[in-house]
């Protein structure tokens, strides 16, 4: 679906070019500049000085790039909120033929952004809450926090098209009740394939673009305006 159409993949491709340009500019800054953030934090003098520098610098070294890894999927999210919008939008319209859409304006483009960081925000929170259910009660508490997760995920997803009909909270909460196992499987193989450092970005897209044929599958063009089933 999205490498089939020149549009879409373009929507596809270019919130992941603009997260990773992001961070590698990020990167090569950090790595111009560790020396003198490490003499900031330690500087230099005496041996035990220098020891202590020369932990700092490795402590740096380590800790960058797992914030990266951690974070790169939320920012990914902010950046790319309204382009994922636009990719949404690419699926339906091959699929269904015709969309909805909203008038451009600026509340509608203000809607994506904050769309955009509720769903970082709340990847981000299903991350660390899967890692740190695999520190206690292991297995019970990971599979309650990844099914959890996997839920929530598939509501995120399902958002764009959802929302584009002006649905209430109340009333996507209830279309993805009525959905449980199909929306729980989509959100279980979204989750999973997020959760992998870095790669987990390319997931973005693919679970935009998912979630918006799983929509239009369940709503075909004879009642695309409604969302029951």
């Amino acid at each position: 679906m999205i490498c089939s159409d020149a549009r879409t993949f373009l929507w596809a491709v270019l919130p992941f070019v603009l997260s990773l340009t992001l961070y590698v500019a990020g990167f090569f800054l950090f790595a111009a500049r560790v020396d003198d953030l490490a003499a900031s934090i330690v500087a230099r003098g005496a041996w035990w000085r220098d020891a202590l520098n020369w932990l700092v610098t490795v402590g740096l070294w380590v800790a960058v790039p797992l914030l990266i890894v951690f974070t790169y999927v939320f920012v990914s999210f902010v950046v790319a909120g309204p382009l994922y919008e636009y990719l949404s939008l690419s699926v339906e319209r091959r699929v269904l033929g015709r969309v909805e859409q909203e008038p451009f304006s600026l509340p509608s483009v203000l809607g994506d952004l904050w769309r955009g960081v509720s769903s970082a925000a709340i990847l981000l929170g299903l991350q660390l809450l899967v890692l740190a259910g695999s520190f206690t009660c292991v297995p019970v508490s990971t599979v309650i926090c990844f099914g959890l997760s996997a839920m929530l995920l598939g509501l995120e997803h399902l958002d764009y098209p959802l929302v584009r009909r002006r649905l209430g909270f109340r009333q996507r909460v209830d279309y993805v009740r009525q959905r449980f196992w199909t929306v729980f499987g989509f959100g279980v193989t979204t989750l999973a394939g997020l959760l992998i450092p870095l790669g987990g970005a390319l997931f973005l897209p693919m679970g935009v673009a998912g979630a918006t044929l799983l929509f239009c599958h369940q709503n075909p063009p004879a009642r695309a305006r409604e969302s029951g089933p």
